[in-house]
C-alpha cells in the first residue's frame, strides 16, 4: 500500500528537514519546496494528500499560494504554519479554506 504524501513548503531548510523526519516517523512520504513558486510547480507533478504551508515565503506568500490552490479547485488539506502569527493572516487563511493554522516551532 502506498504511503500518503505531504508537501512541506518552508523557506527554512532545517524546518523542512525536521518536518520531513516527523512525516517519515508517522508513516508519511514527504516532498519539499522552499518557496511558493516551487510548491506550485511541484504540485503539477506530484499528488500529495496534504500540504504544510508556511505563511512567510520569499516571492509569493503562503496566503497567495493557498488562494491560487483554492481558485484552481484544489481540495487537498492545507495546514498553514508561521513563527509570527498575525490575526489577519489567520483569518485570511481560514477564510480561503485552510484546514488549520499552527505556530512554529511546532511541538511534535
Amino acid at each position: 500500500m502506498p504511503h500518503k504524501k505531504v508537501l512541506i513548503v518552508d523557506d527554512e531548510k532545517l524546518v523542512r528537514w525536521a518536518l520531513a523526519q516527523k512525516c517519515v516517523e508517522y508513516g508519511y512520504q514527504s516532498i519539499e519546496a522552499a518557496d511558493g513558486e516551487e510548491a506550485l510547480r511541484t504540485l503539477q507533478n506530484e499528488s500529495p494528500d496534504a500540504i504544510l504551508l508556511d505563511v512567510h515565503l520569499p516571492g509569493q506568500s503562503g496566503i497567495e499560494v493557498l488562494e491560487k490552490l483554492k481558485q484552481s479547485g484544489d481540495t487537498r488539506t492545507v495546514i498553514m504554519m508561521t513563527a509570527d502569527p498575525q490575526l489577519e493572516d489567520v483569518k485570511a487563511a481560514l477564510r480561503l479554506g485552510a484546514y488549520d493554522f499552527v505556530s512554529k516551532p511546532i511541538n511534535y
